[in-house]
């Protein structure tokens, strides 16, 4: 049955009607999150690499990822409790923004003495990647009608997993398009 306001589309194969959130605020809001959750998870995967590459360590890889991992565990709770109290679009934008400031540093990093910058840039990335994923998942709610929400939810999530395999591959190919050959074949750096 088609509600007013809400733009249906056929689904593929026949299988009725899809709703992906019912317009374009929720068009938006997945468009945003794949991009945003793309270019974390091109910066975990190129940062890793990278701390490899600097210091020639799997520990200090290791470092890095649990670096960037440990404010989900720590602040998961807290940062839900933002994202119900704060005007989450407001939230998202600034959050994103920070996040791209935060990478700045990283044009400081030369060499293994530097890779505490890396490890603070992977904090602030974590922090900031533990409070957005909230406030995306507390905005469905408000942009989808209560009918289209499961699917909604469940589009959602999906777009996260493409993010995760399209940055994740985008992170391999940049590292890989910023090392010189000369370089690439020595791995780790000594």
């Amino acid at each position: 049955m088609r509600q007013a306001g809400v733009r249906w589309w056929p689904a593929r194969g026949g299988g009725g009607w899809v709703s992906p959130g019912g317009g374009r605020g929720f068009g938006r809001l997945l468009v945003a999150s794949v991009v945003s959750q793309t270019g974390d998870w091109v910066i975990s995967t190129g940062l890793a690499f990278h701390v490899y590459r600097l210091t020639g360590s799997t520990l200090s890889t290791a470092i890095m990822l649990l670096v960037s991992r440990l404010p989900d565990v720590l602040l998961g709770s807290v940062a839900g409790v933002l994202a119900d109290r704060w005007d989450r679009r407001r939230l998202l934008v600034v959050t994103d923004v920070l996040l791209g400031l935060g990478l700045l540093p990283l044009l400081a990093v030369r060499g293994p003495a530097q890779v505490w910058i890396v490890y603070a840039v992977a904090l602030w990335t974590g922090v900031l990647g533990t409070v957005l994923a909230p406030a995306q998942r507390a905005l469905v709610p408000q942009l989808v009608p209560a009918s289209g929400l499961v699917r909604a939810n469940a589009l959602h999530g999906q777009s996260g997993q493409l993010a995760r395999l399209l940055g994740a591959m985008l992170g391999g190919v940049a590292v890989t398009a910023g090392c010189p050959r000369s370089s690439c074949s020595t791995w780790p750096a000594s």
